[in-house]
């Protein structure tokens, strides 16, 4: 393959008249480039994540089909870069120009933490970094995106299974579970809300720049879980958010929805991760103050001062220590809670054994005795 790049290259230089409408395939870096008549179609690279079967990933951007409007995704060792209006998907191989479903990675994340870092510097009003899983290797429909892209609101044509485990910036937090047809779902965390009240799972005091337990500021950590009962079934996402240096950690638990065990099975046959990073002036279901003024300072959303990129890493993978330990419709969680890390556990009530209290010997009735 290499000879046949190197002679491509050659006659690219020497015959540039060609090259125009000449396709060439080249080693780029760790990635992969697909230039054809000029335009690029390129894979990104690979990076790890550790605890996979296969630790490498590839990464997949959306775009291949419309380059004008294609925003790159950019990888440095473990650090993942989506500049503004990028979208990716995680893979297990990635051929420039070509997308299949098939090769996009289907992880399995019951009893299993997802632990990686963002950096949400400076992305206020009106922006949105997400991280998400989806039903993509599942999906046969190349949708109007034409790259096989699926979620519970039919962006692209086609709806499918979504945990978005974050849609967030430095002034607001989503995680919300749907099922493939439920367009609002289920979530918690902080901030929103245009003529209604989003979540207040935290305080603006907690989750701010220069926040008491996560400063928005400065990179923080996101551990989230899936745990199931002893039958295997889904009971619950569980998130905390962790920074250095600050004496409490941020935590909630979705274990009240309806389609838990849609979603179990969803994650069962594996979903895929997602990366994207967008801006608008409609953001405020994300970042609005809300009528209680209590979800944060976004009364106006601010798309144009959004930085040109956020950036995650460090993905790790690893088997929860106790996945049972949280019985299925427990407590929702919300607020700050100080270190240690674990999710506290409810009390348990004691146990009853069912009996007949015996029988009462009562006076001019028949047979003398009344059973209690």
């Amino acid at each position: 393959m290499h000879t046949q790049q190197s002679r491509s290259n050659v006659v690219c230089f020497a015959l540039r008249l060609f090259c125009a409408v000449l396709s060439v395939d080249l080693a780029v870096g760790d990635g992969h480039l697909r230039s054809l008549g000029g335009a690029k179609q390129y894979c990104p690279g690979n990076f790890s994540i550790k605890g996979l079967p296969d630790p490498q990933v590839s990464l997949i951007p959306t775009g291949w089909t419309d380059l004008a409007g294609m925003q790159e995704v950019k990888i440095d060792g473990n650090k993942l870069t989506p500049h503004m209006d990028a979208r990716a998907y995680f893979a297990q191989q990635c051929n420039a120009g070509e997308y299949n479903n098939e090769d996009y990675l289907a992880v399995n994340l019951l009893d299993k933490t997802l632990r990686y870092t963002v950096d949400l510097a400076n992305t206020g009003c009106g922006c949105n970094v997400a991280f998400y899983l989806v039903s993509m290797h599942q999906n046969k429909l190349k949708s109007t995106c034409k790259d096989y892209y699926c979620d519970a609101n039919s962006v692209c044509g086609v709806p499918c299974a979504e945990i978005d485990i974050m849609e967030a910036n430095e002034h607001a937090w989503h995680s919300t579970l749907h099922t493939q047809f439920d367009h609002s779902g289920m979530g918690g965390g902080l901030g929103g809300g245009d003529g209604w009240t989003g979540p207040r799972d935290w305080s603006v005091e907690q989750y701010s720049p220069g926040g008491s337990c996560i400063d928005t500021k400065l990179p923080f950590e996101v551990a989230v879980s899936f745990p199931t009962s002893s039958e295997g079934i889904l009971t619950a996402l569980e998130l905390n958010l962790s920074q250095t240096g600050k004496p409490c950690d941020l935590k909630l638990r979705l274990s009240e929805y309806a389609g838990l065990a849609d979603l179990g099975e969803a994650l069962r046959h594996g979903m895929t991760p997602v990366v994207s990073y967008w801006a608008s002036d409609k953001m405020l279901w994300l970042d609005g103050a809300g009528p209680d003024n209590k979800g944060g300072p976004c009364h106006t959303d601010k798309p144009a001062s959004c930085p040109t990129v956020a950036s995650m890493s460090n993905f790790t993978i690893e088997d929860m220590a106790h996945p049972h330990d949280v019985p299925a419709g427990g407590s929702e969680g919300g607020g700050g809670h100080e270190n240690p890390k674990d999710f506290e556990q409810p009390t348990a009530s004691p146990t009853v054994q069912a009996s007949c209290p015996g029988t009462l010997d009562v006076n001019g009735v028949n047979g003398g005795g009344i059973q209690l």
